[in-house]
């Protein structure tokens, strides 16, 4: 019991320094996608749940309660976009570090622990309120049961496992392409009849979710949420031809070179991977990991919706690839352990694992600390300097609201820009008291109704969190 409680505090410890240095790293709220809509839904619930149901990035309701949760506890403050992501980001991170504790020794399991936290795709989805955060920390917890569970027998891990990795799917339903590699690992692990219990719980999720969404909802829905999402959302509209479908391969080599690097590691190590003897020296997390990232790989590049019109479940954008990034980082380092951890390992193998483990971190240095690439905020990625937004958002926006109470007007250039202004600036202005309206060209304008001049001065916000934009 001692030992349980302090492995608790060293695990508790790790993820107060994570959530620190990666606050540190907090990038600037995004404009008008679903992220701030999401936040602007979460922070303006009034507890109706059919106000969720009004189009589909609402609908992910294990990444709006997190964030009605959080803004229920901090109130109205700009600083809350950011908590919930961090902590979804923070708690997979310190698990998989947990994960990694059983397989590696110290000194390797620094140079993971690093390479895991400065992977850069990652750096924009603990910053925005999106649900790759959320899906990364629900997948690691999903599957930290279930390796409790092969340990100890407890059937309760084994239930939770199923209800984390629900969570993922309510987060984001693709996240579902990492099953079928969990059910592989599972039934290498436990035969058939754990893969069927597993399934069993499964399906009661889905149909719990189910009569929720159809009680809800105003009309029949055969698919539950499934169906309330094709309602209000088209999947992929961006590969609606198969020459954009070409685009599910070349998103590839928009990857950093660390990206290439965990990408391309574990080809090198297929042979061992997927084969099934426990001879193959591969950890099973590894191999674990292997199977849900294959499987959610292939699924992204194959599925087709619609063959006549070559219509994918999610568009060809190299974001929805940070998602796996994690995993790729964990089966490389893993890989590469695996060649130092072998009895009577040649030195040539030695040698080698010295290598891949430099190639690692060659473009830490060369790409973190010089700051080369293009910045990521859909398609571009590069690594972000420590510049900490989330400790200047408050301040931020109390400027925004002197502006307005000064007698100005704010100008922006969307109608969901110009709600999320507003919400944002509730922490320091009566809500009641902001307005907005469309101008021209689909730019809205924000004033405050007792306090605009005669002829207010104007700023265009672009969501820099570092200015306003130059003045008209």
């Amino acid at each position: 019991m001692l030992e349980s409680w302090k492995h608790f505090l060293a695990y508790s410890f790790l993820f107060l320094v994570a959530l620190t240095a990666r606050s540190l790293f907090t990038e600037p709220i995004e404009a008008g996608g679903d992220a701030i809509q999401k936040w602007t839904a979460a922070v303006n619930f009034d507890g109706n749940p059919k106000r969720l149901l009004k189009n589909h990035h609402t609908m992910r309701w294990s990444v709006m309660g997190p964030g009605i949760l959080c803004d229920r506890i901090l109130g109205n403050s700009p600083v809350s976009y950011y908590i919930a992501p961090l902590l979804a980001y923070c708690l997979g991170y310190v698990l998989l570090l947990r994960i990694a504790t059983s397989m590696m020794p110290w000194g390797r399991l620094v140079i993971f622990a690093a390479v895991l936290f400065f992977e850069p795709m990652m750096f924009r989805a603990s910053s925005q309120f999106q649900p790759i955060a959320f899906g990364f920390a629900y997948l690691i917890c999903s599957y930290t049961c279930l390796d409790i569970w092969l340990a100890s027998e407890k059937r309760l891990w084994f239930v939770l496992s199923a209800v984390f990795l629900f969570c993922a799917y309510g987060a984001k339903v693709p996240y579902l392409y990492f099953l079928p590699g969990l059910m592989l690992f599972l039934w290498q692990q436990k035969g058939t009849s754990a893969v069927v219990a597993y399934g069993v719980l499964l399906y009661g999720s889905f149909l719990v979710e189910w009569c929720v969404f159809n009680s809800l909802s105003e009309e029949p829905l055969l698919l539950g949420r499934v169906s309330a999402l094709a309602h209000s959302h088209r999947p992929g509209t961006t590969a609606g031809a198969a020459s954009n479908y070409v685009q599910y391969f070349t998103m590839w080599t928009m990857l950093s070179p660390l990206n290439w690097v965990v990408t391309v590691i574990p080809l090198c190590f297929l042979g061992r991977i997927f084969r099934v003897e426990s001879e193959s020296g591969i950890s099973r997390h590894t191999t674990a990991f292997s199977f849900m990232a294959a499987s959610y790989i292939l699924l992204n590049t194959f599925l087709i919706v619609d063959p006549m019109t070559m219509l994918t479940s999610q568009p060809p954008l190299v974001r929805y690839l940070a998602i796996i990034m994690p995993f790729l980082c964990f089966i490389s380092c893993g890989c590469i352990n695996e060649l130092f951890s072998v009895t009577n390992t040649p030195t040539a193998k030695r040698w080698q694992a010295r290598f891949l483990f430099a190639a690692l971190l060659s473009p830490l240095i060369t790409q973190f600390i010089l700051g080369e690439g293009a910045k990521y905020w859909h398609n571009g990625i590069t690594y972000p300097r420590p510049s900490a937004f989330a400790y200047r958002v408050d301040r931020h926006y109390q400027t925004a609201a002197e502006w307005l109470k000064a007698g100005n007007v704010i100008m922006t250039r969307s109608r969901i820009n110009a709600e999320a202004i507003k919400t944002l600036l509730k922490a320091h202005v009566e809500s009641d008291s902001i307005s907005s309206t469309r101008i021209k060209h689909g730019h809205h304008k924000i004033w405050i109704e007792r306090s605009i001049r005669e002829t207010p001065q104007s700023k265009e916000y672009n969501f820099s969190q570092a200015s306003f934009g130059k003045r008209r």
